[in-house]
């Protein structure tokens, strides 16, 4: 890829093989699937001016973790589908379910946190190597199409994608999005949003007022890190240096916890997704029109995505 950008985990059909397409599979955390009213005190509403799909586009929060969930496994349904007349009977791979941002307990996953903590060792450890249709020719030209042909596709920026023209792949992008671009376009854009969100999170006045909230709960308990995202680089340095040792296995779950909870307690995860969502409405005036335009080819594909899972179900 020409400026690639990051993918969210998706998930693939049990077995398949591992390909650089538009994602990967992943091991997804099960979610609540509704969006639980904000703490005592708290406002999450959406700029007036906005349409709310806008804004849950560009930040990808709100109704929009449920609808990419129905787009992730219609496609991975039509992938079967299309498999299967080829004559290959791959098995279903367990429902997409991502994280829900407005959910707090879900966002922080306490009971995870007990179990590995930040997961520094598991994510560590080499992925298990694929067995089904290893190397099978046949199989990767049902597919990808034979040679694996690409198309580029231009996302914001200057950022570019490749994504399969061919085979079943493209077939169930097309099926649900209309075109490759669009399907491509709904799959990486929301994160080039949602990464701009962030870095504009950093330098608006509210995020240290809320992260000295964060600070002053982990100071109690004896920690001196500045940011949340400090914790997980630092156990990560000292385990990348020494490995898991038990100590640091014992630390690294205690910090987990603790960051966890101080997290919960000052509803951090909840701020500082309403300064996220505040701030879409200072995007540039063609951005915004750029996410609309989105946001109405997007409500085509999660139809389309929703009416191919209700013909499965029957």
């Amino acid at each position: 890829m020409a400026s690639t950008v990051k993918g969210l985990a998706r998930t693939c059909a049990a077995g398949l093989v591992l390909v650089v397409m538009l994602a990967g599979c992943g091991n997804p955390r099960p979610a609540s699937r509704g969006a639980p009213s904000p703490p005592a005190g708290s406002v999450s509403h959406s700029p007036p001016s906005l349409d709310v799909d806008v804004v849950d586009f560009a930040t990808r929060s709100g109704s929009w973790p449920s609808s990419e969930d129905d787009l992730e496994n219609a496609s991975n349904q039509l992938d079967r589908q299309c498999l299967r007349a080829h004559g290959f009977a791959v098995p279903a791979a367990p429902p997409l379910a991502l994280p829900v941002p407005q959910d707090e307990a879900a966002a922080i996953d306490l009971p995870g946190r007990r179990s590995v903590g930040y997961g520094l060792a598991k994510h560590s450890a080499p992925a298990p190597e694929p067995t089904t249709f290893v190397g099978d020719v046949g199989f990767s030209a049902a597919q990808f199409g034979a040679g694996k042909p690409r198309i580029k596709v231009s996302l914001e920026g200057k950022a570019t994608v490749l994504t399969p023209s061919a085979g079943c792949v493209a077939q169930g992008y097309r099926e649900l999005a209309g075109d490759l671009a669009t399907w491509a376009r709904l799959y990486y854009v929301p994160q080039q949003f949602d990464d701009r969100m962030y870095a504009a999170m950093y330098d608006d006045p509210r995020y240290p007022v809320a992260l000295a909230t964060w600070r002053s709960c982990m100071n109690s308990r004896g920690y001196s890190y500045s940011r949340p995202d400090d914790v997980e680089p630092a156990l990560r340095a000292r385990y990348d240096a020494s490995g898991m040792t038990p100590a640091l296995e014992q630390l690294e779950l205690r910090t987990a916890v603790d960051d966890g909870e101080c997290q919960l307690a000052v509803h951090l995860p909840t701020t500082l997704l309403q300064i996220r969502r505040s701030l879409v409405a200072s995007l540039p005036r063609s951005d915004l029109a750029t996410i609309a335009t989105m946001v109405v080819a997007r409500r085509g594909a999660v139809a389309k995505a929703r009416s191919v899972l209700a013909a499965g179900q029957r």
